[in-house]
């Protein structure tokens, strides 16, 4: 600037002699950034080059895995206890360290299994940070995503649609070999691209080091990778973990320092063969990559100090420990108010989530019963919510008991839900097992009978106190469950419907007539037997010890649902058939991108005298689940009547998944955005609705997912309506 205010008044008499003198002295800095910049894309083109091939040199590898991890509540204040993922913090002290051993397996193309054989700590319970802790540690750097597809990896393939390189320095080792250190900064604020660095080996072009840092609205986090020399058989792989976690929420903050080490047992690359060459075993069969026991120890004593650990203890770490034993020995057992205890006990039911487990009698799982999280809003539903519990238990031959009870309230049309779906799985390794299913189902419409008696030349009843459109419906439906094959399902059973009015009409006559009055009734039953069959194409799985656990399949899934109700079995029981046919897939397109896919068809036959239009597949959510519900799959706007309307349908859904696709240039807003989506739903009911579409557009955040739908219907327009419901420590 001194050079500036001196010399070019001098040689510049003019403004515009003066902006040209000045634009000619910038013009070699602006040469060495363009410089720089070009040297950066040439070596991240080579990078880029390299980079699919390293992605899939390796097949599978074992290593032995420790994580040490030091929290340290910043700040607390009187809603510490009730925000998850918050670790329990004893009177004052804050703060805690944490250590756990465990093995890892990995197995192309991501698949981590991790299991803990030993943890020890201060504390009882593990951070979990954004409730994905483990990823920051599950990284292939030369993905062109990283923690599972949640964010655009700075090695993606088109990376420089969404991140500026600069070279940063430039070094040689020992041994003569070049590095370069190149930093990336994002195009865009997202919280789905980072920031770092990455120290690259010209020549190999593998990387040593690579650094991101990023955020969401609640979690900052910066993640230091350090990978395998070169040359040496771990050169691709990670060796070296240093992560810092921040979680800030409520005006509480509580910070995270990771250190991890990787000791590989076993490496095969892409062109080995590991295993038993003589097993032969389905190749959708992936149990290798699912073995590894879990088991926790979380009551280290001071012999836990002395244990041989790949990162020593420093001082402090040893000191937290010394402090955590001394205060132990010295705790002495004091009973609490029984009043004070109660209040605990209540407040702890109402606002926390709990996992209580029974010696010999399984696991169960308690949701805060006041959890803001499930409540929900949608155009069709009006505002929602809902609640659920979880009991498991695992017997001897892998068999299992899983109990969930659902709870639910309507407020817009104030009506309350309830069901209890109860599973018992006899034989786990061909997932054959007992369903029960119970509870008071969607309210169901039906103008059959009130249109009869509107019909009538002179009325029977006094129009004004039948009520014959709106019913409850209670069910109860039982099945056997058994997968004949991979991917082919097979379930069996009794589907049993009561369904009373919601208000009681009055049946007396008011005049005389010779028709059967018996036809109209407070209440009406059906007793049906049902089959579903389902198949899946290449359905990869997992065996769990004797349980078959089911993972993905690149193919569509396919389904047949019918029902044919039998009258005479229960009181005022009628007849009919239900057919349903019913197609899904998900297409991943890119990294982070996918489209869902969805049509089907439904049709009553053979109706006898009064029966429900109630399809199976073709029905209103109650209670909307957020932004996995069906795969976009669901009508957000369709009226309650027009689901029990018709005899026949047509549908198709379609949902297209992207992280930026509306909002990347309003750099304000997308940075908030995880992903986006666009919908297109069409359905068709002959003599009804030809057709019904609805458009619409969503984007979903790590506190809420939103999404606004425009409906037509027979050609016109209907009506434009939002849904949203409330994610906050749920992704």
């Amino acid at each position: 600037m001194f050079f500036f205010d001196i010399f070019v008044p001098i040689f510049c008499k003019s403004g515009l002699r003066k902006r040209l003198f000045i634009a000619l002295c910038l013009l070699p800095l602006c040469a060495t950034v363009l410089r720089a910049g070009n040297e950066a894309d040439s070596l991240m083109s080579k990078l880029w080059q390299y980079a699919p091939a390293y992605e899939k040199h390796i097949s599978e590898y074992k290593a032995k895995f420790y994580v040490k991890c030091v929290l340290e509540a910043k700040k607390r204040n009187k809603l510490y206890r009730y925000i998850p993922h918050m670790v329990s913090m004893r009177g004052n002290r804050k703060k805690h360290i944490i250590e756990t051993f465990s093995e890892l397996h990995y197995t192309a193309p991501r698949i981590y299994d991790q299991k803990i054989t030993s943890m020890g700590g201060t504390t009882r319970r593990v951070w979990k940070g954004d409730g994905r802790m483990p990823d920051y540690f599950h990284i292939n750097v030369y993905s062109s995503a990283l923690m599972y597809d949640k964010l655009i990896s700075p090695l993606a393939q088109d990376g420089r649609k969404y991140y500026r390189y600069e070279v940063d320095s430039v070094w040689a080792d020992s041994a003569g070999m070049r590095h370069v250190k190149i930093g990336y900064e994002p195009r865009r604020k997202s919280f789905q691209l980072v920031t770092g660095y990455l120290v690259l080996t010209e020549g190999v072009w593998s990387i040593r080091e690579l650094m991101f840092s990023g955020k969401s609205e609640i979690f900052h986090y910066e993640n230091h990778i350090t990978m395998g020399a070169v040359g040496a058989e771990n050169e691709l792989l990670p060796v070296a973990f240093d992560l810092h976690g921040e979680y800030k929420v409520g005006g509480n903050v509580l910070v995270g320092e990771y250190l991890a080490k990787v000791n590989y047992d076993e490496i095969h690359a892409a062109s080995e063969a590991s295993g038993d060459p003589m097993e032969k075993r389905s190749k959708y069969d992936l149990t290798l990559s699912y073995t590894l026991a879990t088991d926790h120890n979380t009551e280290p004593d001071s012999l836990f100090l002395r244990t041989p650990r790949p990162i020593p203890l420093d001082s402090t770490e040893v000191a937290l420990y010394e402090e955590f034993f001394a205060e132990n020995s010295r705790r002495k057992p004091r009973k609490a108010k029984r009043s004070v205890r109660f209040w605990d006990e209540i407040g702890d039911l109402m606002l926390t989530r709990n996992t209580y487990t029974f010696k010999n009698m399984g696991v169960l799982k308690v949701y805060p019963l006041f959890n803001p999280l499930m409540l929900s809003y949608s155009a069709n539903s009006g505002w929602s919510y809902r609640e659920s519990f979880k009991y498991n238990r695992i017997f001897s031959g892998d068999r299992w008991l899983h109990v969930v009870p659902r709870i639910g309230y309507n407020f817009t049309y104030r009506e309350f839900y309830w069901s209890l779906k109860t599973e018992y799985i006899y034989w786990p390794s061909k997932r054959g097992g007992l369903i029960l299913d119970m509870g008071d189902k969607n309210r169901v419409y039906n103008d059959e009978l009130v249109n009869e008696l509107n019909d009538m030349p002179e009325p029977i009843f006094d129009m004004d106190k039948v009520h014959l459109n709106v019913f409850r419906d209670f069910y109860v439906k039982l099945l056997h469950t058994w997968e004949i094959t991979n991917g082919l399902q097979v379930d069996a059973g009794i589907y049993v419907h009561h369904r009373s009015e919601v208000d009681k009409s009055d049946f007396t006559p008011i005049r005389e007539t010779d028709i059967d009055l018996s036809r109209y009734r407070h209440a009406y039953n059906s007793f049906a037997p049902t089959v579903k069959i389902t198949f899946t194409p290449g359905q990869y799985y997992y065996m769990d010890g004797h349980r078959k656990v089911n993972l993905y399949s690149y193919y569509p899934r396919f389904s047949v649902d019918w029902e044919q109700s039998i009258r005479g079995i229960f009181k005022n029981s009628s007849s009919f058939s239900r057919l349903e046919l019913d197609v899904q897939h998900s297409l991943p397109l890119s990294y982070m991108q996918s489209l869902h896919l969805r049509a089907g068809w439904g049709k009553f036959l053979n109706q006898g005298e009064v029966f429900f239009l109630d399809f199976e597949n073709l029905r209103r959510h109650n209670l909307p689940t957020g932004w996995n519900d069906d795969i976009g799959g669901v009508f957000q706007l369709l009226r309650r009547r027009w689901y029990n309307a018709s005899t026949e349908y047509y549908r198709v859904n379609a949902t297209y998944e992207a992280p930026f696709l509306l909002l990347p240039h309003l750099r304000k807003l997308s940075q908030y955005v995880l992903n986006e989506r666009l919908y297109l739903n069409g359905l068709y009911m002959p003599h009804l609705l030809h057709p019904y579409f609805e458009v619409g557009y969503g984007i979903g955040t790590h506190i809420f997912d939103f999404g606004l739908f425009c409906s037509f219907a027979n050609w016109k327009y209907d009506r434009i309506g939002c849904k949203i419901t409330f994610e906050l420590f749920n992704r």
